[in-house]
C-alpha cells in the first residue's frame, strides 16, 4: 500500500473530526481528556509539592546549609552571637531583665522579665521547620526559665520538629512526585519519538500533539531538577542566579502545559465547530500561544518579584505575586 501524502492525511483528519461536529462539547472533552488531563493532575500535585518543600527550605539560611556541616553552621552562629554582644551596649533601661545568653543554638538579647522571647527555629537540622517558632520564657525575678527536671535553663523547641505528621506527608508526597514524573517522562519520550519517526502521522492536529508532549517533557525535567535538587541540598539549587533561572524554567514550562492544552481544545472547536471542511489552519497563533503568551506571564512575574519581593531563590510562595502564574491557569481550566 503506498503511503499517503500530506494533504491526505489532512483529509482524513478532516473527515474523522468531522464525525464529532454534533457534539462538539464531547470533542473539546476529549481532546482535554484523552491527551492532558491526567499528567496535568501530575504536575498540578508536583507545583504543589514543590511549593511545599520551597517554603520550607527557601530561605535566606538555605545557603548555609549547603555549604557547611551542622556543626560548623553553629560554630558560626556562636562566634556572631558573642561578637553581638561585644558590639550591642548593655541595657539601660531600670526594672529586671535577663541577660543575653547563647543557649547552644540560637542567640538571646536582653529581655525583659516577665515576658518570652520568640524567634525563628534554627535552619541547623533538616527536619526542624525554619518557619516554626521557639521560645525561651524570662521570669518576674529576671532570670531565665529552669526547667524543673534538668534544673538548666531550657529554651522550648518543641515546635520545631513536633509535626511529625506532616513531615511524613511531605516525604511520601515527594516519592509519589518523583515517580510519576519518571514514569511519565519515559512515556512522553516514547510517544514524541512515534510521531517523529512515522511522518505519515504529520498533519496540523499532530504538530499540537507534539509540542503539547515536548512542553511535559520539559516540565518533567525541570521538576525532577528542582525536587530532587532541593530535597538533596544541591549547590545547583541554592545558588542565585542559578537557581532563580531553574524556578523561573520550572514555572514557564507549567505555563505552557495548559496553553497547549488550551490551544489544541481551540483547533479541535475550529475543525468540528466553525469551518468543518476547512482543509489548514495557520498554526503560528497556536504557537504564540502555547510558547509566546507564557513567556509573557513569566516574564512579568520575574520582573515582578525582582522588585517587589525579592527573597531567597523565589522559592517562597508567601506573595500575592503568585497570582501572575495562577491566575492564567485558572483562566485556562475555566475556558
Amino acid at each position: 500500500m503506498s503511503q499517503s501524502s500530506p494533504d491526505q492525511a489532512e483529509f482524513y483528519e478532516v473527515s474523522l473530526e468531522s464525525n464529532w461536529a454534533d457534539n462538539p462539547k464531547g470533542a473539546s472533552v476529549s481532546a482535554y481528556g484523552a491527551t492532558g488531563s491526567p499528567i496535568i493532575l501530575l504536575f498540578m500535585f508536583t507545583d504543589s509539592v514543590l511549593k511545599k518543600l520551597g517554603n520550607k527550605f527557601g530561605t535566606q539560611h538555605f545557603h548555609l546549609r549547603q555549604e557547611m556541616k551542622t556543626e560548623e553552621i553553629m560554630m558560626k552562629a556562636q562566634f556572631e552571637c558573642y561578637q553581638k554582644f561585644i558590639q550591642v551596649p548593655v541595657h539601660e533601661n531600670t526594672g529586671s531583665y535577663c541577660n543575653r545568653t547563647w543557649d547552644g543554638w540560637l542567640c538571646w538579647d536582653d529581655t525583659p522579665a516577665g515576658e518570652t522571647a520568640t524567634q525563628n527555629c534554627p535552619p541547623y537540622f533538616q527536619d526542624f521547620d525554619y518557619l516554626e517558632k521557639a521560645f525561651k520564657i524570662c521570669e518576674e525575678n529576671g532570670h531565665w526559665f529552669v526547667h524543673p527536671e534538668s534544673k538548666r535553663q531550657w529554651t522550648n523547641y518543641t515546635l520545631c520538629s513536633g509535626n511529625y505528621q506532616d513531615v511524613k506527608s511531605s516525604w511520601n508526597a515527594y516519592y509519589i512526585a518523583i515517580t510519576g514524573l519518571s514514569l511519565s517522562f519515559v512515556s512522553l519520550l516514547i510517544s514524541l519519538g512515534i510521531f517523529l519517526c512515522f511522518k505519515s502521522l504529520s498533519c496540523p492536529r499532530v504538530s499540537l500533539h507534539k509540542n503539547l508532549f515536548f512542553s511535559f517533557i520539559c516540565n518533567c525535567v525541570m521538576s525532577l531538577t528542582l525536587l530532587g535538587g532541593i530535597v538533596q541540598q544541591h549547590r545547583l539549587v541554592a545558588t542565585p542566579p542559578v537557581c532563580k533561572v531553574l524556578q523561573i524554567s520550572q514555572l514557564y514550562f507549567f505555563l505552557c502545559n495548559f496553553f497547549w492544552m488550551m490551544s489544541e481544545g481551540i483547533y479541535l472547536y475550529i475543525v468540528t465547530v466553525v469551518n468543518v471542511f476547512a482543509k489548514r489552519q495557520a498554526l503560528r497563533w497556536y504557537y504564540f500561544l502555547g510558547w509566546g503568551v507564557p513567556l509573557i506571564h513569566v516574564s512579568t512575574y520575574a520582573v515582578a518579584r525582582s522588585l517587589y519581593f525579592n527573597d531567597y531563590c523565589w522559592y517562597t510562595t508567601g506573595t500575592l505575586l503568585s497570582y501572575t502564574i495562577d491566575g492564567p491557569i485558572y483562566t485556562v481550566l475555566l475556558t
